[in-house]
């Protein structure tokens, strides 16, 4: 088993270093490895970029439910995470370092967002969640979310050094 999850992530990393390679369009781009981390690493990953409003903006999300996908397009693509230091992309972004959350409750959710932000991530059902940064020479550009609502899957170091290997080719890419 472990031999075979290892196989399948060398075979996602070369996968999305090609995909990466291919486009000029990098939310395009960003996309295609979000589709390529579900479901092997997690039921749903999205891209968040620090954009030059200072604002940070979902650019790619990707869910295994296409019920929970809709919800990605029908909220605004502005993750307001301004006034909530707490927020587990605003901590990357603060800090540099991957943070791993197995164990998100609603409480844990009121302390880095509220009102339809809440609602929209309550929507959701996130259990376990894997933020790294994407950096591209010294700056922080924005994040990579892997987030799963399975109460058996939790995120490890494996996923860690795997979602920083993606995070820093995607970082390139789009640099």
């Amino acid at each position: 088993m472990a031999a075979e999850r290892a196989r399948q992530r060398s075979a996602l990393v070369a996968e999305a270093s090609a995909t990466l390679a291919a486009s000029l369009d990098f939310r395009t781009t960003l996309q295609t490895v979000a589709q390529l981390v579900v479901p092997l690493m997690a039921e749903s990953c999205s891209v968040a970029l620090v954009e030059e409003d200072g604002l940070v903006h979902r650019v790619a999300a990707v869910h295994v439910d296409p019920i929970r996908q809709q919800l990605f397009s029908q909220q605004t693509p502005i993750i307001p995470i301004e006034d909530h230091p707490d927020h587990p992309i605003a901590v990357v972004l603060a800090t540099g370092r991957p943070h791993i959350d197995n164990a998100i409750t609603d409480e844990t959710r009121r302390q880095h967002a509220d009102g339809s932000y809440l609602e929209y991530l309550r929507r959701f059902g996130i259990r376990a969640r894997l933020v790294v940064p994407l950096e591209a020479r010294g700056r922080r550009i924005g994040a990579l979310v892997m987030s799963t609502s399975d109460p058996a899957r939790t995120f490890d170091e494996n996923d860690v050094a795997l979602g920083t290997e993606l995070a820093g080719r995607a970082a390139l890419a789009i640099d």
